[in-house]
């Protein structure tokens, strides 16, 4: 919980938001103000869960999600940072990616913006693991992924082409892609 100063505890309400960022039906948190001691506070508390905004703006301005064309096989999050989606057509000809991000990226750009600039990664999900791990790393090139079961560990085997800057985006969504895919990525040259 977050206790904050507010000037005028109406002002929430003249608002017609919850939160600057997301419209009143995805607000991931929720905001009411109390009194404590001679001051009032704003309290924040947790509603939803935060992977669930996003799947919930992807189907409100993705069609193809809303019809179930495209499935939303995986989300993962850091909240104000960067979402990462792994999509699925049921459809072979349309590209499940492409109807996620749209014309000229408008679709994307208006969940950005609902995001308030969070990053949003959308990738191609595939049944085969090694497929799903270079989809997420595309563009790097990557020769081959070795799996070790026991400590649950991918080897990505890269090309020198590939070094940088591109390993340095691995690093710091390397907690995101566990998470999506259940493996920690180990990157080799």
């Amino acid at each position: 919980m977050v206790d904050a100063e507010i000037a005028d505890p109406n002002t929430l309400a003249k608002a017609g938001r919850s939160t600057p960022c997301f419209p009143d039906n995805l607000c991931p948190m929720q905001l009411r103000t109390k009194a404590a001691g001679s001051r009032r506070v704003l309290e924040m508390s947790s509603n939803s869960n935060e992977t669930e905004v996003v799947r919930q703006l992807f189907n409100e301005l993705v069609p193809d999600v809303a019809t179930g064309v495209v499935e939303i096989r995986g989300i993962v999050r850091e909240p104000g940072n960067r979402s990462i989606l792994a999509v699925v057509s049921k459809d072979p000809a349309i590209d499940a990616v492409g109807a996620c991000v749209g014309k000229r990226g408008d679709r994307v750009k208006q969940i950005v913006a609902q995001l308030g600039g969070e990053n949003v990664d959308i990738v191609l999900w595939n049944e085969s693991t090694e497929r799903f791990i270079a989809n997420l790393l595309t563009p790097m090139h990557l020769q081959k992924v070795s799996f070790d079961e026991a400590s649950h560990e991918a080897t990505v085997h890269i090309a020198r082409d590939s070094e940088r800057p591109l390993a340095g985006r691995l690093a710091m969504r390397s907690k995101l892609l566990l998470q999506l895919t259940g493996w920690n990525l180990i990157l080799e040259k």
